[in-house]
C-alpha cells in the first residue's frame, strides 16, 4: 500500500521566536511550567506553558537535536 508521511506542527501561541525549521524533540519539566522544543534548526527554546511566552533561546549545537531531556 502506499504511506503516507504526516507532519505533526505545535503551536505556541503568535509569538515571532518560533523555530526556523521542523520541531524534533520536546519535553516537559517536572514543575510542568517549563517546555523545551528543539530540532532541524539546532536551537533549544525554552516556553512558558501558562503565557506560552518564549523564556529563552539555547544556541550552540552545530548538528540537528534529536532528543532533548531536563535533569533531575
Amino acid at each position: 500500500g502506499r504511506e503516507t508521511k504526516q507532519k505533526s506542527f505545535i503551536s505556541l501561541g503568535k509569538d515571532t521566536n518560533h523555530h526556523r525549521s521542523d520541531i524534533l524533540t520536546l519535553s516537559l519539566h517536572s514543575n510542568q511550567n517549563v517546555l523545551a522544543t528543539a530540532g532541524d534548526d539546532c536551537l533549544i527554546k525554552l516556553w512558558d506553558t501558562r503565557s506560552l511566552a518564549l523564556i529563552d533561546t539555547l544556541k550552540g549545537h552545530k548538528n540537528t537535536i534529536n532528543g532533548i531531556k531536563f535533569g533531575i
